[in-house]
């Protein structure tokens, strides 16, 4: 799937031809949130999420689909929602972590721990299966393999492989303490981590071939690394980077080792 300011597409045959989304995805977009889809999976999934607490669920590839609340996740609603398969998803509420700020009187905020919520047919219901120390909105990513969420309170990842019953943390290295936007597929699982200093952006990966048994980490360089803005793994070892005008997006097929540029046939759109 792909958003740009002619149009949306979809692809179904690895990006090499597009055709526009269904009307019923265009009408579950028109949520408070703006109309972002969540996610696209194999067997016809599609995930948007249209609200708040609301995500719409097509497994028919958007022709159709069923609209939903996620209950229980607080005020602050569904922070971010994911699917392993047509069955099986989780959800996030948003959540905060202690901070003090050196004011006078001192101010201090309370853990707030981020709700975990599961469901196991389709999005007809769900229930709050744990809690997760997570910083505001934290990024989601669920495969049967592995559930992973980034932002935590430890500055680091979370990761489950009971689907998201029980949860280990990990802190990472500091130049990896912002990562963020987790896309998994399979057992293929990849963070984009940027840090800022002194005007300049470094752009790292943190991914994992095998379901978060082993990580490995790259620096993307070179033509076009400071304009990517988003990581997504579409199978074994397959990831896309793309950036923000139309023909900056490059594909890596040995899990971010190396890249190449992909020049995409797109409809054209007057």
């Amino acid at each position: 799937w792909m958003s740009t300011e002619a149009a949306q597409f979809l692809s179904e045959d690895g990006g090499q031809t597009w055709h526009d989304v269904p009307a019923a995805i265009l009408a579950a977009e028109g949520g408070s949130f703006g109309g972002a889809v969540a996610e696209l999976g194999d067997q016809g999934l599609v995930v948007v999420q249209t609200g708040m607490s609301t995500v719409w669920v097509s497994d028919d590839g958007g022709r159709s689909g069923r609209a939903f609340a996620v209950p229980g996740l607080g005020e602050g609603g569904t922070s971010a929602v994911s699917f392993a398969d047509n069955e099986d998803g989780l959800a996030l509420g948003e959540g905060s972590c202690a901070a003090f700020k050196p004011v006078t009187p001192p101010i201090s905020f309370p853990l707030r721990p981020t709700a975990v919520a599961a469901t196991r047919d389709g999005g007809a219901s769900w229930q709050n299966v744990a809690t997760v120390d997570m910083w505001g909105y934290g990024g989601l990513a669920y495969s049967q393999a592995l559930a992973v969420v980034a932002a935590t309170c430890a500055k680091g990842i979370a990761t489950s492989t009971d689907g998201g019953h029980t949860w280990s943390y990990w802190r990472v290295p500091a130049d990896l303490s912002g990562c963020q936007q987790p896309s998994i597929s399979a057992a293929t699982v990849a963070f984009s981590c940027p840090s800022y200093t002194a005007g300049a952006t470094t752009l790292r990966l943190l991914v994992s071939q095998d379901g978060g048994e082993h990580w490995s980490v790259y620096e993307l360089r070179g033509s076009g690394a400071q304009d990517v803005q988003g990581i997504v793994a579409s199978g074994p070892g397959v990831l896309w980077a793309f950036g923000q005008a139309t023909d900056e997006v490059w594909r890596s097929t040995d899990g971010g080792a190396t890249w190449g540029a992909v020049e995409l046939a797109l409809p054209v759109r007057p």
